[in-house]
């Protein structure tokens, strides 16, 4: 668990240190980093966050961490909320109608209703990267969430140009067996 919390920190700290609320994200990396992912202190972090999201509800940032940190709790529906604030502001972000998805899977909503939703993930990601699209593993996996025909073909013609290396290796492995109860995370409340 310790291990999953620095990623997650790690994540925001490299990717997102500019726009975020630096006091407050500051103080909830301190909270997570020194005293470890016990229950209380993600809570702690959680409440940290919290409070600066009342002052500045929209820090996409701040509400991507708490709801990472949700998620990381198994309380999805907290995780859900600040995943659709983070669709509202950003509306054509692929990765966070993904986000929406994999929760909408977790707490088991129809399969049709998954399907349709990793449908407009491959949209949203299709219009992200333009040309590149049908080399990406994201968008191949996304189409492949989706059952869309297209993935397999995608996933065949990834497949044919993939190297030894270790990134090749894993996706050749994700591809060749694509198994979505593998692919997608686990989230299980109860045992949180």
């Amino acid at each position: 668990m310790n291990i999953i919390i620095l990623c997650i920190i790690t994540y925001f700290i490299l990717l997102f240190p500019v726009y975020a609320d630096d006091e407050v994200f500051r103080k909830a990396h301190e909270v997570l980093i020194s005293t470890g992912s016990e229950t209380k202190n993600i809570g702690k972090a959680i409440e940290i966050l919290s409070d600066g999201l009342s002052k500045n509800p929209c820090d996409s940032n701040l509400l991507r961490l708490r709801a990472q940190l949700y998620t990381e709790r198994g309380n999805l529906e907290n995780a859900y909320s600040d995943v659709k604030k983070l669709m509202q502001i950003k509306p054509e972000s692929s990765m966070y109608k993904y986000w929406e998805c994999i929760i909408n899977e977790a707490i088991n909503s129809p399969m049709n209703v998954n399907t349709q939703c990793y449908e407009k993930v491959s949209e949203l990601a299709a219009a992200e990267l333009g040309n590149k699209k049908n080399t990406d593993f994201g968008y191949i996996c996304a189409l492949l969430l989706a059952e869309n025909p297209q993935g397999i073909v995608l996933s065949r013609n990834l497949l044919q140009k993939l190297t030894n290396s270790t990134v090749d290796i894993y996706i050749r492995e994700t591809l060749e067996n694509f198994d979505r109860k593998k692919f997608l995370p686990h989230y299980n409340p109860i045992s949180k």
